[in-house]
């Protein structure tokens, strides 16, 4: 498969039946058709992909002073030169973090990046994008076939593309960071980085984990309100917090008998187990298993009955529904899922506003930010 580099993907025609879908998508604001227009400018046809990315990226930041980079310039490839040697010479990357991965799964964490033998990190832009397998002195483009040498590799270092593997260390051999700013997946793998940094010579950064943030629209709070609850109680556990709303929602007389239940199971339990230990200590965790098992088919009783009364009241179900798309659609945090530009055709540009003024680079936290 011809693999390409997204650098080289330009946008075409078909962008403009993305955008009609968009809108369709999008509620009717009086900031929509500014912020389609922003992504109109940048996603533009005869854009390519990562020159898109940056106009966009750069319109969202323009107020804070971000600089962005290029990695993909071939103009910057000599100056990495000595990297990829490093690499394709003395192999000291891929060696390194295997002996980190074989750490790794010694102590039973699984590594996040999976280093193949043999298998540089670079990668060859030679009709795509792909990798080379060490044979000796030389290296196979697996794309074709073709075997080069070190130093035909060398003499043409536009055509070398460090892998994830390697990227973090040209971009310090670029430029010296202090340190990074990571997300959770980002931070598993660069526990891989320490020993190559240490093969390379270069000092690695402190890695920071990043500010999350869940936004929560006025309606999901007047919902949560109503319910006595928090968006914090529910990203934690949406199941309890859910199983709590719908048995405050439970007639009285089945909530009243199913607390008298517990009550007495209870309290009953306890005093058989008693006896029962005094008895023997085998029979009194014979008596506790009996009793798990018990609690287990009374909670699925209550699941049944809370669930029919929930389907009973479609109100409810609609609320529920709209919390959990809202906070944590598909199962996952709301950052995971839902584009900025929802908020943004809603609140404009001092949403972003809003996320930055709560930002604390020194405070690793998730936060609820209420619109």
């Amino acid at each position: 498969m011809n693999r390409m580099p997204v650098c080289d993907f330009r946008i075409d025609e078909n962008i403009h039946i993305v955008f009609d879908q968009l809108r369709q998508c999008l509620p009717q604001t009086e900031f929509k058709n500014d912020v389609i227009q922003g992504l109109c400018d940048a996603y533009h046809e005869g854009h390519f992909f990562h020159h898109a990315f940056a106009l966009w990226f750069s319109k969202l930041f323009s107020q804070y002073g971000i600089v962005l980079f290029d990695a993909s310039d071939p103009r910057i490839k000599p100056l990495i030169q000595k990297v990829f040697e490093l690499e394709l010479v003395n192999n000291l990357c891929t060696f390194s973090i295997e002996q980190t991965n074989f750490k790794l799964k010694q102590m039973h964490f699984s590594p996040q990046i999976e280093i193949i033998p043999d298998r540089p990190q670079i990668a060859l832009l030679k009709d795509g994008r792909h990798s080379l397998q060490r044979k000796g002195k030389e290296f196979v483009n697996l794309y074709n076939g073709q075997v080069l040498t070190e130093n035909e590799l060398l003499s043409c270092p536009e055509c070398l593309s460090p892998k994830a593997a390697l990227r973090p260390l040209v971009q310090d051999f670029l430029f010296p960071t202090v340190a990074t700013v990571a997300g959770p997946a980002e931070i598993a793998y660069w526990s891989q980085l320490k020993q190559s940094y240490q093969a390379f010579k270069l000092t690695m950064p402190v890695v920071v984990p990043r500010c999350g943030f869940t936004l929560v629209e006025n309606k999901i709070q007047k919902y949560f309100k109503r319910f006595s609850t928090s968006a914090v109680q529910y990203i934690i556990d949406p199941t309890a917090t859910v199983r709590s709303i719908r048995r405050e929602h439970t007639p009285d007389d089945i909530r009243t008998s199913l607390e008298q239940l517990y009550a007495n199971l209870d309290v009953s339990w306890r005093a058989l187990q008693k006896a029962a230990g005094s008895i023997d200590v085998e029979l009194n965790k014979r008596v506790e298993k009996t009793k798990n098992s018990c609690l287990h088919h009374i909670s699925s009783m209550e699941q049944y009955i809370t669930n029919t009364i929930q389907q009973k009241n479609e109100f409810l179900s609609r609320q529920l529904d709209a919390i959990k798309n809202h906070l944590i659609p598909e199962g996952m945090l709301q950052e995971r899922q839902i584009s900025i530009v929802n908020y943004l055709v809603r609140y404009h540009w001092e949403v972003m506003d809003r996320i930055m003024s709560e930002t604390n680079p020194f405070k690793f936290e998730h936060k609820i930010l209420e619109l």
